[in-house]
């Protein structure tokens, strides 16, 4: 998702300085990739532990990724409409 947003707006707009709704997709992109990150640590670490993942880290994981996936999806729809 940083890829493509930046080259689109490189391509299209000639920098990265283009608006709020870019930052937002930028925003949305970090959320889900630690989010993602810190799930797949958590789960590897019970793992080699023996024990079952947390579940409450996992749903607040989950929802942290389904938040940046909007964020990221409503931000660039905004950010390269027009």
């Amino acid at each position: 998702l940083w890829l493509t947003g930046m080259v689109l707006a490189l391509s299209i707009y000639g920098g990265l300085a283009i608006n709020g709704a870019f930052h937002v997709k930028l925003t949305g992109a970090t959320i889900m990739v630690a989010a993602s990150a810190y799930a797949n640590f958590h789960i590897h670490d019970k793992a080699s532990e023996q024990q079952p993942p947390n579940m409450k880290v996992m749903k607040t994981m989950t929802s942290l990724t389904r938040l940046g996936l909007v964020l990221a999806l409503g931000g660039a729809a905004a950010a390269f409409s027009g």
